[in-house]
């Protein structure tokens, strides 16, 4: 059971592919009420007897921005389940507050968003001056004094993807658990989408990654289907030509109801809740397609896994505070 909760849309970047609040994409709402989140997150991760730990993700908008954050990562670690934060990492020092808290207020998991691994593109592209070495320094002190797992997010662009060969070397060598990559969403109007004048060196660039990918020593990576993922991508763009990640497609997907809506569900912060992480921006029917999951703690159906996300789990070995304090992935 997965559920992502986004309990606000508030958020202090603006990034170029983003569809929030901010810039009309969608209606303004109040950040959730402290009870309703408690309401959907204690339904949501009920035990059932022979499933996997539920999974459960606080997510926004910046969730960190939050006027009751701490009461809500509180009762949420109270809960039997993996907690997850997803963040913009564009916070000050509410990330201060967060680590300040102890291990009660304390995620399993932070998930970290970068869009390159250029610190002026990235800053660029996001919106905030000195954003890129904001989140490197935080990842390195929530790595070196806590338990929380790192994951980084990255948004493929045409302005970013080429940084993702060089984004993967330098996130097993800071020790973060993994690399989730998206493809920026071909349905939404942003500069940042991809043309197809740019598809010849968006291949170029998963053949790189696949190159490198492929050279990391064997015990670095909890799985090599990332390999295997990044052929069936390729292989995507040559049968194509790249039309999933240039035109607005998703509503050709309409089908039978969704599989996954039994273990995924996205609420907003008005309590509503959608079928898929999709369907809150756009008008696609329901995919009738078998629920594939990886080894981070995301779910997708098989549509967006073939062919709009992918990533890359790092071993425990790698990650463990000891081997990165003596630079294991140097």
């Amino acid at each position: 059971m997965e559920t992502v909760i986004k309990i606000t849309n508030e958020c202090l970047c603006r990034c170029a592919m983003c569809y929030g609040a901010y810039e009309g994409r969608q209606p303004k709402t109040p950040e959730m009420a402290l009870p309703v989140f408690r309401n959907i997150a204690t339904e949501r991760t009920k035990h059932v007897a022979g499933a996997p730990r539920p999974i459960l993700i606080v997510s926004g908008g910046e969730p960190l921005l939050h006027s009751q954050i701490g009461e809500i990562l509180r009762f949420s670690r109270g809960l039997d389940a993996t907690v997850v934060l997803n963040t913009s990492g564009n916070v000050g020092d509410r990330l201060d507050w967060l680590l300040n808290q102890g291990e009660t207020c304390w995620p399993d998991v932070m998930v970290f968003s970068i869009d390159s691994i250029d610190p002026a593109r990235h800053d660029s592209s996001r919106g905030s001056s000195g954003l890129f070495d904001f989140i490197v320094e935080s990842t390195q002190r929530v790595l070196d004094t806590t338990h929380i797992s790192v994951c980084f997010r990255f948004t493929l662009t045409r302005h970013t993807h080429r940084d993702l060969p060089r984004l993967v070397r330098a996130s097993h060598e800071l020790g973060i658990q993994g690399l989730k990559i998206t493809f920026v969403e071909a349905a939404h109007d942003s500069p940042a989408c991809f043309r197809r004048e740019d598809i010849s060196a968006l291949k170029r660039t998963l053949v790189e990654t696949r190159r490198v990918v492929s050279e990391l020593r064997p015990e670095v990576l909890q799985s090599r289907a990332i390999e295997k993922h990044l052929n069936a991508v390729l292989e995507a763009l040559e049968s194509d030509g790249g039309e999933r990640f240039i035109g607005s497609n998703y509503d050709s997907f309409a089908g039978d109801p969704c599989p996954v809506l039994n273990s995924f569900r996205l609420y907003l912060p008005d309590g509503h809740d959608v079928v898929c992480c999709q369907a809150e921006y756009y008008s696609r029917g329901s995919a009738s397609l078998r629920p594939v999951r990886g080894t981070l703690p995301f779910a997708f159906c098989e549509k967006c896994a073939e062919g709009f996300h992918f990533q890359i789990s790092f071993a425990e070995a790698v990650r463990s505070i000891e081997n990165r304090r003596r630079g294991y992935g140097e």
